[in-house]
């Protein structure tokens, strides 16, 4: 077979081929199709070969690289290069097939998670004779994300057997269509314990279809396993299968509040994460700008802490619109609002507040982006702060009241 293989490796692919056609007609396994050509183990990325066509992650120490073929397309290669960390972790994994770029896996670690980014490559753009040379469009090609997993794995304390403590896994991950980024499909996924503490029926598998709009999101499809207690009716559902400490889940459940205040039909920008925000605040409304900006720091809060944040920044936005309509207007926003929804004239139920609102406005304090604002008087007895800071909490019991929902999608942060 190996004088075949030397001399006619066409011939030699052909002949693998039919042995293993009737192998399985005769209900035998078939020969592996795989075969080795090189590896190599540990070697430190001042020795990776560019004639790959690879980039090397800027953490990356140490690399891994199989070149795999098969017996039955002598023609055929695949190559896998590993990337690994100072701490040895998987950080990078791409893959070729015939000296092109495929797929790469991109990994990060926070606390007991691992992140997991997979993207897919596409010289569809590339004019064809730029296709021809495999260095040139390895490098000019575009990668495509095509999903997101979040790992998440625990130890149960109480669950111990032969002095190992069992093990929790749960995953969220996310499916894009990269011709349609506005699509999402989300599933989320908890394991059963391992070492016999769980039952392949404990497996819980929730199943979502997602299409984010302009200023909300649509279910398109749900599907879960029985042994999962959410609730469809839920005002938030949407918004905890985004999870409201991402930059989606923080923006459309912003735009669900400034609905909810009938506040939708003004122009008002959200920006999630945004680094300007002070260090001494987790977000701010501007009528000036006509934007709430949250900060970074949002990411690590519980989610029931973010919506009392959103819900106090979109109450910023309520009171500047009522102060437009009671023609106490002093930029684009509050004169917006007054276009928008009309006066608020003498002996409206809210004509005293906005008037309130107004004076609250004009005296508000300046603050510095590293004081401390508990011990800010004029900040905490500022009308506009006393009034937004009361509608937190009851934000947060409406949140909260599904406690089925809340229990199940917050599982899978920590």
């Amino acid at each position: 077979m190996s004088i075949i293989s030397t001399y006619f490796p066409r011939m030699n692919s052909r002949c693998f081929r039919t042995v293993n056609s009737i192998r399985t007609s005769l209900g035998m396994h078939p020969f592996t199709d795989a075969k080795l050509l090189a590896k190599e183990e540990n070697i430190a990325v001042s020795e990776f070969s560019k004639d790959i066509g690879v980039s090397i992650p800027p953490d990356a120490k140490t690399y891994n690289y199989v070149k795999v073929g098969k017996k039955s397309d002598c023609d055929f290669s695949r190559e896998i290069v590993s990337f690994f960390d100072s701490q040895k972790r998987l950080i990078a994994r791409i893959f070729q097939e015939n000296g092109l770029n495929v797929k790469q896996r991109l990994y990060s670690y926070k606390k007991k998670t691992r992140i997991i980014q997979t993207h897919e490559y596409s010289t569809d753009r590339l004019p064809e004779k730029f296709k021809v040379d495999k260095s040139l469009c390895n490098k000019i090609g575009d990668w495509l994300k095509v999903s997101v997993e979040t790992q998440l794995k625990y130890k149960v304390i109480n669950c111990i057997k032969d002095g190992k403590k069992a093990l929790q896994l749960l995953t969220k991950r996310i499916d894009y269509d990269p011709k349609n980024m506005d699509f999402e499909h989300i599933t989320f996924t908890k394991y059963p314990l391992n070492l016999g503490f769980g039952k392949k029926s404990d497996k819980q598998v929730l199943s979502v279809k997602l299409n984010k709009g302009n200023k909300d999101v649509d279910i398109l499809d749900f599907n879960k396993t029985d042994n999962v207690k959410v609730d469809k009716n839920d005002e938030f559902l949407k918004y905890r299968i985004l999870d409201p400490r991402t930059n989606g889940g923080l923006k459309y459940l912003t735009f669900k509040f400034l609905k909810d205040k009938n506040l939708d039909k003004l122009f008002i920008r959200v920006y999630p994460f945004d680094e300007s925000v002070g260090k001494n605040s987790l977000g701010y409304f501007s009528a000036c700008k006509a934007q709430i900006s949250y900060s970074p720091a949002l990411e690590n809060y519980y989610s029931e802490n973010v919506v009392a944040v959103v819900a106090h920044e979109t109450e910023h936005a309520l009171q500047h619109s009522l102060i437009g309509r009671a023609g106490k207007g002093q930029n684009m926003y509050e004169r917006d609002a007054l276009r928008e929804y009309g006066p608020i004239e003498y002996g409206d139920k809210d004509f005293r507040k906005a008037i309130e609102y107004s004076v609250a406005r004009d005296s508000y304090p300046t603050i510095s982006s590293t004081e401390d604002l508990s011990k800010n008087r004029e900040y905490n007895e500022n009308l506009l702060e006393v009034d937004a800071f009361k509608v937190e909490e009851p934000a947060q019991e409406a949140y909260m009241k599904n406690i089925d929902n809340y229990r199940f999608f917050d599982q899978f942060v920590i």
